[in-house]
């Protein structure tokens, strides 16, 4: 197993694709070991739970409802919750992600509306992007290095993309960690790290 304070941007990409799809933080860990280009970097199962409960995680916001929806915005939303009900379909009720948050559908919005062509921005790419916009709001924390990985992204720069998406993640987390209550080890993670 990899060990480290950060994870590869890319393997924390999978990790999250697996968890919007529904694999347990185990499955998730095999399913990584089976993948020549991230099989010798494969991180402790306890970052893998870490990364995947926030995936899984939804904000304060409540849930989203096109009953309540802003003029124009279920037009944005709707795909993103059919592609991720799509991608979890199979997984057990209480690893999927089958509802969106009225934060998360604000993004989606807002960041559908920021890119030209719909082909550009996958979906599911589209919800973890908002997903880290909402952690960002949410811990008060700068969004500048977001904001450059999602031009980065839908410019095509991919690597640099994903490099920047988990410098703003990494800020966020600092600006505000987690409550004691919602660490599943019962302590505080420690000031610097990132894992």
């Amino acid at each position: 197993m990899a060990r480290g304070k950060r994870t590869p941007p890319d393997v924390r990409e999978a990790i999250e694709r697996l968890a919007i799809r529904g694999f347990a933080a185990s499955d998730i860990e095999t399913e990584l070991g089976k993948d020549d280009s991230l099989r010798d970097r494969v991180p402790e199962l306890r970052t893998i739970q870490l990364i995947a409960r926030q995936v899984r995680s939804q904000d304060a916001s409540g849930r989203w409802s096109m009953a309540e929806a802003g003029e124009g915005e279920a037009q944005h939303v709707l795909p993103v919750l059919a592609a991720l009900l799509e991608a979890s379909d199979g997984a057990p009720d209480h690893r999927r992600v089958d509802t969106i948050t009225k934060a998360e559908a604000r993004w989606i919005a807002r960041l559908r509306g920021a890119v030209p062509s719909v082909d550009q921005l996958d979906p599911i790419s589209l919800y973890r992007y908002a997903r880290r916009y909402v952690a960002a709001e949410t811990a008060k924390a700068p969004t500048d290095a977001l904001d450059r990985s999602f031009a980065r992204f839908t410019s095509g720069d991919k690597r640099a993309s994903v490099r920047d998406s988990i410098r703003a993640a990494i800020g966020a987390y600092r600006e505000a960690p987690p409550e004691p209550a919602d660490n599943p080890f019962g302590q505080p993670k420690a000031a610097g790290d990132d894992r």
